[in-house]
């Protein structure tokens, strides 16, 4: 998800704290949990129907992030598509995970929910949009420049995102499934073109510490943004159901793997961080934590559904500390 330009930096106040930090938790990211010897990484050979969600995730069913209702925006096209007015010199634009995610698989969470066709065919719209607007390379891309939040960088237009392409695989698998129309799960299966590329090539894929990562902002140092890598896992994992044989199942695995290996730096010792940016850096930068309490959910939520599908030890001891400091304000108040 696109984080808000700060009005203030807040990060000032939390950076003699996380210089703390850098001397202890972050030189060695195992600090608050047990010794990593005791963690096995998580099988991928198979579903499993165990994890700390305690149920199934269903990849045609409700998607990770459970929103629901019928949101609405103030801006739409002459086709009723959701923009964003960013204000400004960026006046109104497209959003494609907001199209994919805050209003596509939130109406199609209430069309399960509730069974209504007019929330199926408000998905619907958006699902077509994504089709009709997804790039030769399989992106969908931002038409924008973005400047990225407490003094990241500038992304140049035009940029994919593993977010919009997770959130928009997610919502074509599930279109797929409900009506039958074959041209969702194509776009869907071309969508993984961005992870097969490296960000340097117009893909999403970079490396931090010599992991693999899906960046959802694909700068020239990688900032692995931990919501959206997440995002980007769920849909690679709803695909890799939808249609097994394809590249979609070991994008997946790689990317998992990842997130087991780097979950460490994400905690903060107080909450996660937003990114690994400070780490990734080749000059000094403040840590960003993770920005308000809708962040400070939806990793959990995130990490439960992925330990659902395949549990893992190390990933459980985090969306549960996570979750208990939701709400804390044992970060100097933020």
């Amino acid at each position: 998800m696109l984080a808000s330009r700060p009005r203030r930096v807040v990060l000032a106040l939390v950076a003699t704290f996380c210089a703390t930090l850098a001397a202890g938790a972050l030189a060695h990211p195992q600090a608050r949990g047990n010794d990593s010897t005791a963690f096995a990484a998580a099988s991928l050979d198979g579903p499993s129907t165990t994890g700390s969600t305690g149920g199934g995730y269903d990849p045609y069913g409700i998607w990770a992030i459970p929103w629901s209702g019928r949101p609405e925006t103030a801006v739409t096209d002459a086709n009723g598509i959701p923009m964003v007015d960013y204000g400004g010199k960026l006046g109104v634009q497209y959003n494609a995970g907001t199209i994919a995610a805050t209003f596509g698989l939130t109406y199609f969470n209430t069309f399960i929910r509730e069974h209504q066709q007019q929330d199926l065919a408000f998905a619907v719209r958006m699902g077509n949009w994504l089709v009709k607007n997804q790039s030769r390379r399989g992106a969908w891309l931002y038409h924008f420049p973005w400047i990225l939040p407490a003094g990241g960088g500038t992304l140049r237009n035009p940029w994919p995102s593993a977010y919009s392409s997770g959130a928009a695989i997610s919502l074509l698998v599930r279109l797929w499934k409900v009506t039958g129309n074959r041209a969702y799960l194509r776009a869907a299966l071309k969508g993984l073109k961005p992870f097969s590329t490296n960000t340097a090539h117009g893909g999403v894929t970079d490396y931090v510490f010599g992991h693999p990562v899906y960046e959802e902002y694909p700068y020239k140092e990688p900032p692995a943004t931990l919501n959206g890598f997440m995002v980007s896992l769920v849909g690679l994992y709803d695909l890799s159901r939808a249609a097994p044989k394809s590249p979609a199942r070991r994008l997946f695995r790689t990317g998992y793997n990842s997130l087991v290996a780097l979950i460490s730096y994400w905690d903060a010792g107080c909450t996660q961080f937003y990114w690994l940016l400070h780490l990734t850096s080749a000059k000094p930068r403040p840590a960003y934590l993770a920005p308000g309490i809708g962040y400070k959910t939806v990793d959990p939520q995130l990490l439960d559904v992925l330990i659902s599908v395949h549990p893992n030890k190390k990933l459980s001891f985090y969306a549960d500390l996570w979750r208990k400091e939701i709400g804390t304000t044992s970060c100097n108040g933020y």
